[in-house]
């Protein structure tokens, strides 16, 4: 039999053994882990913005700032660190700022750089909602070309810029898709068709959003009435043969309301 002294001798290496087992290595994860967290080879220098063209870099560089510091990474070894930006969320970047149609985000490690690149929503028509009570300010906004309200828009009057009165006395806001899809792609043709022929309008006019009934009035008083559900396509024949035999200026309006079919009443 092992004596006392032999078997807590024994025992101690043992335990010694387990514990060194245990020790070094959470040591070596502590170390690293410390490293990782001062090691300014870890801290990012510079944040580039590029493609953006009303939206400030430096406005984005905050925004930006912002996500990383409230990443996991962000809150645990400081918000310029780059594992904080590592699997950087651009999504909530353009819910944020909703004038972003898309952001993507990468990171230079040897640089120490991150590299954000933006595309912006552009300006298709700016949407106005006319309040039904007289007096009261109109609420435009600028629509892009997927249909959706992303920013403050003019109060536009005149000819230069393509503006839709909604008088359907709905509320709308940023973030909004006024049209369904289909009438936006409607709308889309319309607006080409104007495009293509030359013309400019003074006026659109949406008076009842479930019905759909768009109405253009052009600066001689003509008019054109629009069913948003239709493809507005098989118009164009009917115009351009109305313009070809010299009638067009004699026209009063010009109904494409019905599927297939123009209806024009002249002066």
């Amino acid at each position: 039999m092992k004596n006392n002294s032999s078997f807590r001798k024994e025992l101690f290496l043992r335990r010694l053994k387990i514990a060194a087992f245990i020790i070094i290595p959470a040591g070596l994860m502590v170390a690293a882990g410390f490293f990782i967290y001062k090691w300014e080879g870890f801290r990012i220098t510079s944040i580039d913005v590029s493609g953006n063209i009303v939206i400030r870099s430096e406005d984005m560089i905050l925004a930006s700032q912002k996500m990383a510091d409230g990443s996991f990474y962000g809150q645990l070894l400081g918000g310029n660190h780059i594992f904080a930006w590592k699997g950087f969320p651009t999504g909530d970047l353009s819910d944020e700022m909703f004038r972003l149609a898309a952001v993507s985000g990468s990171v230079d490690m040897e640089g120490r750089r991150v590299d954000i690149k933006v595309r912006e929503r552009k300006e298709s028509a700016a949407w106005c909602v006319v309040p039904s009570e007289e007096g009261d300010p109109k609420k435009c906004f600028w629509m892009d070309d997927e249909g959706y309200l992303f920013a403050v828009g003019p109060d536009a009057e005149g000819v230069l810029i393509r503006v839709v009165n909604d008088r359907s006395g709905r509320d709308l806001n940023i973030k909004d898709k006024p049209l369904s899809e289909g009438e936006m792609e409607n709308f889309r043709k319309i607006s080409s068709i104007f495009s293509d022929l030359g013309w400019v309008v003074s006026d659109i006019s949406l008076n009842d959003a479930l019905s759909g009934e768009l109405t253009a009035t052009f600066p001689s008083g003509q008019k054109m009435m629009f069913d948003l559900s239709i493809d507005p396509s098989f118009g164009v024949p009917v115009i351009r043969s109305l313009v070809e035999s010299g009638e067009w200026p004699r026209v009063e309006y010009l109904d494409l309301r019905i599927d297939g079919k123009g209806f024009y009443k002249l002066k």
